[in-house]
């Protein structure tokens, strides 16, 4: 694709109205193009001659006569219908405030709703209108039927994104929310505009456009914002969805995924790569070029976290011993491919199901399900084949197993699954990730009193959704759950989930009581703390080093939930300092200079902050004086030492020879007194640094 602060151009459709006005007035000297090729071409250049720079996969690439590389996308020819989307699976008064990750620190913000742009990249001193998101031809509401493709698109991009730390949401958020002022900005993402493309002017067969790489960039963030899709070039919500988690993918640094004949690759079976052309596959997933021919084999996954959104944290443990108990049913999200999710239950014997289900609309996760004992005996994997029905549905996404099984735990696994030859017809587990709920149909364990075996809650953060079950064994189903002493802005269903947004921080323990069928009860006070705010980096500067002197530095971090865990982020410490898990910089460092080093904490539940801090490495302090003016005999005299390099601040003493009698030198490195005696005085000087670093200088004092 290219670097930041190149224009990419995204295809499907003939008709780009207002889009196609701006672009020519953008673009009125440039060379003539393949007919089948309109240039996109943005910044100081975009109205200078262009001249092809194709390479063999992928011709859409030109540059301008500055040198500015961008991409002209040639229409995709629309081999499918138009798929109405389905109902809206949520009321119709949350369509613009829909989120995927409240809470989170990035944000991809979905905009239907039109704006005015300016002082953007796109204008070239010209504001412009983007219409509203418009299917009816009625620009001034939104009928259900649009909220019907906007809640479509907005659950296909949440699902995309949904391994990482970022919240994909219909809500405006604001502009700071979006915008990134400098590398210490932790608060800041990507603006999708969806807009109606409609409108006079000429056309130039654009689908979607967007810069690359600017997701988290500290220079000029909002001017290389927003990024475009364009209807009715693409057409439906499959379609439009697709676009739109495409083109944030650029903004998050990501290139096409192509071949050495396309730049656009298709996909093969069920699958296609979201950085190719996904609208012809149900299964859609990031990639790292594992397809035969793959031009492009970097890493999705990594890219985009490296571009500021991060894997989330797991959610669920990845072993029997830190397994979520599960009595009715989940939900969760596979983050890695290395990421397994293991639910513990207790079945009082007989039929019983345990059920799958990935995400309801496009979802990137093919699970997989396996069953073990309470003694880690497999019983069974289940992994059906996924296959295409439609361009927008896949069979075999999710997994069912039902048995009839003796009374006991037993643990289920999740797991993300792949399908077939990846450099076939298939694709590897690599991205199969993604939301999924687990369902379960056992026979309730009887005998006894009901016990609550959950032992601590999860920690959580003051204005962060909460959430976390309380289990219990034993007793007559039904079992209902209640708790005293919550904190202010969480409750405890009768399900036994504990939720909500906690709205002030505590530390102690909730009394939670399970009670069953027959009215037996226990009580258990369970460990809960709420931090006051978020995870962050609290160290703002570090300390000046000298080299070669030892060194040692302290990181400092709060909110979150302890322990705390450091590591490098970005940048290198200079050679001979490293930093400790703890957080200490130590060592002797043995370069000069000024290093910038990203440091990152993780707290005890996997969260992350980051922080860009500045070291710089002097040599050994010196004396920069070098030479003291002659005093006179019972004359007030006074002189003082200058010093440069090392570690401030300095100490200076007098470390061999001798002064004049009654003059004397300060630490600080004044040389004054009144002189009592007439003659030459030989004398040495020391100056030490913070890091008692030493440098010398003698001098020569006449008194006359």
């Amino acid at each position: 694709m290219g670097t930041a602060g190149r224009p990419e151009g995204h295809v499907v459709g003939r008709r780009i109205g207002w889009v196609g006005l701006v672009l020519a007035l953008m673009l009125g000297g440039l060379t003539t193009l393949p007919a089948s090729a309109t240039p996109v071409a943005f910044g100081s250049c975009a109205a200078l001659k262009a001249r092809p720079a194709h390479s063999r996969s992928d011709s859409t690439l030109w540059r301008d006569r500055c040198g500015k590389p961008y991409y002209v996308d040639p229409t995709e020819p629309a081999v499918l219908a138009a798929t109405p989307a389905a109902t809206a699976p949520y009321p119709y008064s949350q369509t613009f405030a829909l989120h995927s990750h409240p809470g989170s620190q990035r944000t991809i913000y979905l905009d239907f709703r039109g704006a005015t742009i300016s002082g953007t990249a796109w204008n070239q001193g010209r504001s412009f209108t983007a219409p509203a998101f418009d299917t009816n031809h009625d620009p001034g509401t939104f009928s259900t039927a649009e909220q019907d493709v906007i809640q479509s698109v907005w659950q296909r991009v949440a699902e995309d994104y949904a391994p990482f730390d970022v919240d994909v949401t219909t809500a405006d958020p604001g502009a700071a929310a979006i915008t990134r002022s400098n590398s210490s900005d932790q608060v800041y993402g990507s603006r999708l505009l969806v807009t109606d493309s409609s409108g006079p002017g000429s056309s130039c067969g654009c689908g979607g456009i967007a810069y690359v790489g600017v997701f988290d960039s500290t220079y000029l963030h909002d001017y290389y914002q927003p990024a475009f899709v364009f209807y009715p070039a693409v057409f439906d919500a499959k379609s439009i969805g697709e676009a739109a988690a495409h083109e944030v993918g650029h903004t998050l640094g990501l290139s096409h995924d192509g071949t050495a004949s396309t730049g656009y690759y298709g996909g093969q079976g069920a699958w296609a790569p979201i950085m190719g052309v996904g609208y012809y596959h149900p299964i859609t997933q990031w990639s790292r070029g594992e397809y035969a021919g793959a031009n492009n084999r970097e890493d999705d996954l990594a890219v985009i976290a490296a571009h500021g959104a991060a894997v989330r944290a797991d959610d669920h443990g990845n072993s029997a011993a830190a397994a979520t108990p599960l009595t009715a049913s989940a939900s969760g999200i596979i983050e890695r491919s290395v990421d397994t999710d293991w639910f513990s239950f207790t079945s009082g014997g007989g039929a019983t199901t345990v059920t799958v289900r990935p995400a309801p609309v496009s979802p990137d996760l093919d699970a997989a399900l396996r069953i073990y004992t309470g003694g880690g005996t497999l019983l069974a994997t289940v992994d059906p084949a996924s296959s295409q029905a439609s361009a927008d549905v896949a069979n075999g996404m999710g997994a069912t197993y039902s048995a009839s099984l003796a009374a006991g735990t037993y643990y289920a696994v999740v797991d993300g699954a792949g399908h077939g030859d990846p450099a076939g017809t298939g694709y590897s587990d690599y991205a199969s990730l993604g939301r999924y709920t687990i369902s379960l149909s056992t026979p309730p364990a009887l005998g006894g009193a009901p016990a609550i075996t959950t032992t601590a809650l999860p920690a959580g953060i003051v204005g962060r959704a909460y959430g976390a079950p309380v289990a219990a064994t034993g007793g007559t189903a039904p079992l209902t759950f209640t708790a005293s002493g919550l904190p202010a802005g969480l409750t405890l269903s009768a399900g036994g989930v504990l939720g909500g947004t906690p709205t002030a921080a505590f530390t102690g323990t909730v009394a939670v009581t399970v009670t069953d069928g027959a009215s037996a009860s226990s009580t258990a006070q369970l460990p809960l703390a709420i931090a006051a705010h978020p995870l962050r980096v609290r160290t703002t500067g570090l300390p000046g080093a000298t080299r070669r002197v030892p060194y040692g530095a302290v990181l400092e971090g709060d909110g979150g939930t302890s322990p705390y865990r450091w590591s490098l982020a970005g940048g290198a410490l200079p050679s001979g300092l490293t930093l400790s898990a703890t957080g200490r910089i130590s060592g002797d460092p043995g370069a000069r200079g000024t290093f910038p080093v990203t440091v990152a904490v993780t707290d005890g539940d996997g969260r992350r902050a980051t922080r860009t801090l500045h070291l710089r490495v002097a040599a050994r302090p010196r004396v920069s004086t070098s030479a003291l003016p002659s005093g006179r005999r019972h004359r007030v005299y006074a002189a003082h030492l200058g010093g440069s390099d090392g570690t401030r601040p300095y100490r200076w003493v007098v470390s061999s020879g001798h002064l004049p009698a009654g003059l004397a030198l300060t630490a600080a490195g004044t040389l004054r007194g009144t002189p009592r005696h007439r003659g030459q005085w030989t004398f040495t000087v020391t100056i030490t640094d913070h890091w008692r670093a030493v440098g010398h200088r003698t001098f020569r004092l006449r008194v006359r």
